[in-house]
């Protein structure tokens, strides 16, 4: 059987100065253990970007509530700063259409 394979594009990842890369393991294991939905997005765009620049993403987690996580974003091309970004996800029970705690383990894992 051929493996599975995730939606979405495949894109490589390199560190953002100012957000340290130490995400070692994947805090789920499959799209259908991800119980998340996006509550906020907020995005401050600082600088044009125009293709074919390649876009260097760093994400770090912020604040953590008993239900929800916020993560922020920074976006930068050549160094220099062109978006921060902020979401905050909801841990989510789709069979129960109700939100739920974020497990310990995620959290230990996202405030590594």
């Amino acid at each position: 059987m051929a493996a599975r394979r995730r939606p979405g594009a495949q894109i490589p990842s390199r560190p953002v100065e100012g957000f340290d890369y130490v995400h070692e393991e994947p805090v789920a294991r499959s799209l259908e253990d991800l119980t998340l939905v996006v509550a906020r997005v907020e995005i401050d765009f600082r600088a044009p970007v125009g293709f074919p620049e390649v876009v260097e993403v760093g994400v770090r987690a912020g604040s953590f509530g008993r239900k929800s996580f916020g993560l922020d974003h920074e976006l930068r091309v050549r160094g220099e700063l062109v978006a921060e970004a902020k979401t905050v996800l909801v841990a989510y029970d789709y069979g129960k259409a109700e939100t739920v705690t974020i497990p310990e383990t995620w959290r230990e894992k996202l405030a590594a």
